[in-house]
């Protein structure tokens, strides 16, 4: 049973009558022959606090939300796949929905008035014209389905990828480049660590300076913007401004384990004094306030008020963490942080791996409940901390973790050629049942299958490395710039290793 998480400021949102995202959930609104209301919210989000205190917190839209809906309560980090399929241009999000789990409509935060009458309004045509809301509803699903079935079937067609297309993303970025502050675009500003890493690595392997100098302009602009707290340390999630000012303050450790990356890699090459101080500020944050002592592991966030109120300790990003502790232990020459990665790693491989794969997160009001399990995002950054970990400190057992970790991957997401981002669950309800083949993951898979190819010459490894990211068209998402650097990061490693092979 999940643990509803609410602001940690006043308010009545317990009051409503939430259930967790169950098929029981579904069926009791079926019985009832009532619509189900979603909301997907995040404890470091703001608005979702404000939605607590006034929206859900407003007497009588409890009321008749508890009468003539189904409440159902998503937590957007502990259930991704939820999130990745119902969000609403952001949080919170607050989706009504069909029995069957089909998307009426939906918004992001909405004021009590206009909630109050919304769900009137929803009330009304649902008694009135049920039949089709839910046609409209379930052929919204199908036109997903059809579209992306389209373009598997296009992806799938292709059986070459060409080396250029590294070269065609890299002046996608260039040209989305701001040259005075760094970063992409003018406004919103948000961090981009894999897009760093890929003008490092190009700028490195390929000759091209430009390409540093486009690195070095973001991560100076980003330490001197108010993005980059220099009381307490560690970057805010975004900035509203072109200067990486005015942020959204919240801190996410994803985001922090990327940008301690491209600091670390940043004084590797330049040694450039600014980029150690901000990598220690940076870890100083991390063990003060988001390192899970004396275990091991690290926490998720902290919100936006301050407050470090999330203490779940979420695979895939505490994974990323430690493979940024072990690059801080590489090039620091700093061994404290090769111990906690370490013992990071056991506490996740001891609290979280379980035969079926890595569930997704470990919360100790819930001990020895497995949640989420087998996500493509959290068996992949968990092989490549394992890949990492074996590099420095060459162990069999990561080796051994590591292949049965790829065994899963192999037979509980395979597709045709990519993975999937979940696997096919019999209490799938709604647009759970959709699976989809994110660019992202799978780049990253792959450059982790080849990785791993090198160091157990793995034929069959790289085999399916090369195999995955020909299962990709750039067409698919160009412009898509969360999926065109890993994807470059892969084509660049793979493809250009084979050429220097086969030269």
């Amino acid at each position: 049973m999940d643990i509803f998480r609410f602001s940690p400021r006043p308010n009545k949102a317990h009051l409503i009558n939430w259930r967790s995202w169950s098929k029981e959930a579904f069926a009791e609104a079926s019985q009832e022959n009532k619509p189900v209301f979603l909301s997907l919210a995040a404890t470091w989000c703001h608005w979702c606090h404000v939605m607590d205190e006034t929206t859900f917190s407003h007497l009588p839209s409890i009321s008749y939300l508890n009468d003539h809906f189904i409440p159902i309560r998503a937590d957007t980090d502990r259930r991704p796949d939820i999130q990745n399929r119902y969000i609403m241009d952001g949080w919170p999000t607050n989706a009504f929905l069909t029995d069957e789990g089909d998307i009426i409509t939906g918004n992001t935060y909405i004021p009590p008035a206009e909630f109050r009458r919304l769900l009137k309004k929803i009330n009304a045509d649902w008694l009135k014209n049920q039949e089709e809301i839910k046609s409209l509803a379930s052929e919204r699903r199908s036109q997903v389905l059809r579209k992306i079935k389209a373009e598997h079937k296009k992806a799938g067609a292709r059986h070459a990828v060409p080396l250029q297309d590294v070269d065609e993303i890299l002046a996608e970025y260039t040209e989305a480049f701001d040259e005075k502050f760094g970063g992409f675009g003018e406004a919103l500003k948000f961090p981009a660590p894999l897009a760093i890493e890929l003008f490092m690595r190009e700028a490195q392997t390929g000759n091209r300076p430009g390409l540093m100098k486009m690195a070095t302009i973001t991560l100076d602009n980003m330490a001197a913007g108010e993005i980059y707290d220099t009381k307490w340390g560690g970057f805010s999630r975004y900035a509203t401004e072109r200067d990486w000012s005015r942020v959204h303050s919240e801190k996410m450790l994803a985001d922090n384990a990327g940008i301690i990356m491209n600091y670390l890699h940043a004084y590797e090459i330049t040694e450039k004094p600014l980029y150690k101080d901000v990598v220690l500020n940076c870890l100083d944050y991390i063990n003060t306030f988001l390192a899970n002592h004396p275990l091991g592991g690290f926490f998720g966030s902290q919100d936006a008020g301050g407050e470090f109120i999330d203490k779940t300790v979420y695979t895939d990003s505490c994974a990323q963490m430690i493979s940024a502790y072990l690059e801080a232990a590489r090039i620091l020459k700093e061994h404290k942080y090769l111990d906690f990665a370490l013992d990071s790693m056991s506490f996740l491989l001891q609290n979280c791996l379980t035969s079926y794969g890595a569930a997704h997160y470990y919360d100790k009001e819930e001990i020895g409940t497995r949640h989420a399990v087998s996500l493509l995002q959290d068996q992949v950054w968990l092989l490549m901390a394992l890949i990492d970990l074996y590099e420095h400190d060459p162990e069999p057992d990561y080796l051994t973790q590591a292949n049965d970790i790829v065994d899963i991957i192999i037979n509980r997401l395979a597709s045709d050629g990519a993975f999937f981002d979940k696997p096919a669950e019999p209490d799938d309800v709604g647009n759970l049942k959709i699976r989809y083949e994110p660019v992202k993951e799978n780049a990253l898979l792959a450059l982790a299958f080849w990785r791993l190819s090198v160091l157990t010459n793995s034929k069959d490894l790289a085999n399916m490395a090369t195999q995955i990211i020909s299962a990709f068209s750039l067409e698919q998402f160009k412009g898509d710039y969360i999926s065109m650097a890993p994807y470059a990061l892969a084509l660049s490693e793979i493809l250009g290793e084979e050429i220097r092979k086969a030269a």
